[in-house]
């Protein structure tokens, strides 16, 4: 009795090891399909950007550091 609850839970140790280390494919997005409904814009500014809230913010958070 002893051995086939071994036997059982090694046979099963092996089958869940077998089917993660299978093909990933599933994960992978599919390659037959073109991106073509991807939109990519570039986007550019000739005015400068105002940085004053973002250093604001890192002059906050650096007391609590």
């Amino acid at each position: 009795m002893q051995w086939r609850w071994a036997r059982n839970l090694m046979i099963s140790f092996l089958l869940i090891t077998l089917i993660g280390c299978g093909n990933d494919s599933a994960l992978e997005p599919p390659t037959n399909q073109p991106n073509g409904d991807i939109d990519l814009t570039k986007i550019s500014t000739n005015s400068s950007v105002s940085q004053h809230h973002a250093n604001r913010a890192k002059e906050i958070l650096s007391h609590y550091q």
